[in-house]
């Protein structure tokens, strides 16, 4: 057994409408050494995790960032997501995963997503989200009556408000980009926000005012990858997502993400994954 206590109020198949936000899952895990919490992908929504004892390390798209005791680390919508623990001083922690509503919350939430490159940004401290998010837990935990709806909505905005008073105070410390980096991440954070709207990844020269072949030109020599593989990598990764979290046809996936056909689809997630999409789907059944 990989835990020795948890609680898990789920809602990611069916959010829990609330004023200016959803609520997608609120718990709360105390690991033992055998723990682990396998990558895993957040399709539109962010999290929090709340460190109440002992030490770890949490990933988001494969980069490390130790956490402790006292720690709150801010996880983006449309990455890849995993914790690992101290075998020695075992995790515990709370977490809290939302989708902001409120077009106002939500571009102050998307402004500080932009600029959390330097993953060690995303750490902060704060009693009254810790408090909030124990209280949202008990709440949803205990026998529930009239109120309790009325009181989750409240809690749940308050630490909204309160996230993004922290993190309008976090200042990312790593050295100024120079202009072609910038014009890089800018594309990189275009493909993830618009990854189900775009019909060809040429579209992009529209977007950024230069030719395709000299965006990608740029793009190779300055992250070692091309435009197309990021766009591909992105959309497998989401599509990933999407078998995990929803019940989505795997032809309705392929065309969600512009796939030309389920069989391409197919392909390039066997490729990518090792794996084809309808065993991976039939993986997860079985768990």
């Amino acid at each position: 057994m990989k835990y020795d206590f948890v609680i898990n109020h789920n809602f990611v198949h069916n959010h829990l409408e609330l004023e200016k936000l959803n609520l997608v899952q609120i718990g709360r895990v105390f690991c033992n050494e055998t723990f682990f919490c396998d990558n895993h992908y957040h399709v539109n929504w962010y999290e929090l995790t709340i460190i109440t004892d002992g030490e770890g390390v949490i990933y988001a798209n494969n980069q490390p960032t130790p956490i402790k005791k006292g720690d709150i680390y801010f996880s983006c919508m449309f990455e890849n997501h995993k914790i690992e623990t101290s075998k020695e001083n075992p995790l515990k922690y709370d977490f809290f995963s939302f989708h902001p509503t409120d077009k106002e919350l939500a571009e102050h939430l998307q402004k500080f997503s932009n600029s959390a490159n330097n993953l060690s940004s995303r750490v902060f401290s704060s009693e009254k989200i810790s408090f909030l998010v124990n209280t949202a837990i008990h709440e949803l935990t205990k026998d529930k009556d009239d109120f309790t709806l009325t009181a989750i909505n409240s809690i749940c905005l308050q630490i909204l408000i309160y996230l993004i008073r922290v993190l309008n105070k976090v200042k990312p410390q790593s050295p100024n980009p120079n202009d072609k980096e910038i014009l890089c991440f800018q594309i990189m954070e275009y493909i993830t926000s618009n990854i189900y709207n775009i019909k060809k990844i040429g579209e992009i020269s529209l977007q950024f005012g230069y030719s395709y072949n000299y965006l990608s030109s740029l793009f190779k020599k300055t992250t070692g990858n091309t435009v197309i593989e990021f766009y591909n990598r992105t959309r497998l990764n989401v599509s990933k997502g999407l078998i995990q979290e929803t019940s989505l046809s795997l032809s309705k996936i392929a065309k969600k993400l512009n796939f030309s056909t389920v069989y391409s689809f197919s392909n390039s997630f066997k490729k990518q994954f090792g794996i084809s999409p309808s065993n991976y789907k039939n993986s997860l059944k079985k768990q």
